[in-house]
């Protein structure tokens, strides 16, 4: 018998996240040892009823709040800036940040805030580092999502 293979195609799109997972699972140890060690930032972007959640390639891909690792010397509002300009392209006042405390879970402990943004953002995400960013309802988040979505969103009631 033959056997024809109509057509095949690498599409990119599909194999990128997949790509981030595989590499997550299998660098999870090596990770955990330098993150462990690390400073770490998050911030709760609001607008109105809705708030930004982003997606990390590297990782489970689970929704979460954005952010990331605080560089030597650098101080946690500044962080905080960086990383939303980074992850986000999306340039916001550090001094509207207010600090929602820390929060601890296994692997990190992490730097928390909330910015109430006036407008609502465009989003130019970083392809690099997230497979997605978007708006959300406050009660109809997405799944799956990381426990510090709701913790964070609880500390403002």
């Amino acid at each position: 018998k033959n056997f024809k293979i109509k057509h095949c195609c690498f599409n990119i799109n599909l194999m990128y996240p997949l790509i981030g997972r595989i590499l997550h699972k299998t660098l999870k140890p090596v990770l955990y040892f330098f993150l462990k060690r690390t400073q770490r930032v998050r911030v709760l972007i609001l607008f109105n009823n809705e708030v930004l959640l982003v997606r990390n390639w590297l990782s489970t891909q689970r929704w979460t709040v954005p952010g990331g690792g605080i560089h030597d010397g650098e101080d946690k509002l500044r962080s905080a800036q960086r990383e939303i300009n980074e992850e986000l392209g999306i340039l916001i006042d550090d001094k509207k940040l207010i600090s929602l405390g820390e929060y601890h879970n296994s692997e990190f402990t992490v730097d928390s805030f909330v910015y109430r943004a006036e407008e609502k953002f465009n989003i130019s995400r970083n392809r690099f580092e997230l497979i997605d960013a978007d708006w959300f309802k406050i009660d109809d988040l997405p799944e799956p999502r990381k426990r510090i979505v709701e913790e964070l969103i609880k500390r403002l009631i």
